[in-house]
Formats: structure tokens, sequence, C-alpha cells
């Protein structure tokens, strides 16, 4: 009986824990992006 339940309980979080790892490194280009395009616009606005 317990077999059952821990596989059950398994294939919940690992499909989770990945899903959040995706998630997790989507955000963190996305926050990298902006910060890179904050940058960009800095430079541009003391070159111009």
């Amino acid at each position: 009986m317990l077999v059952p339940v821990y596989l059950v309980t398994l294939l919940c979080i690992i499909p989770f824990t990945s899903a959040a790892e995706f998630l997790f490194d989507v955000t963190h280009v996305i926050n990298e992006d902006i910060m890179t395009i904050m940058m960009l616009n800095f430079v541009m606005r003391h070159l111009a």
C-alpha cells in the first residue's frame, strides 16, 4: 500500500518541480533582458 502512494506522490512532485524550475529560468532570463535593455537605454541617452 505504501509503494503506490509513494509512486503517486513522486509522479505529482516531479512535474511540479520541473515546471517551477522552468518558470524560474524563464523569469530569470526575462529579468536579465530587461536589465540589459535598461542599460542600453541609459547608455544611448548619455551618448545622444
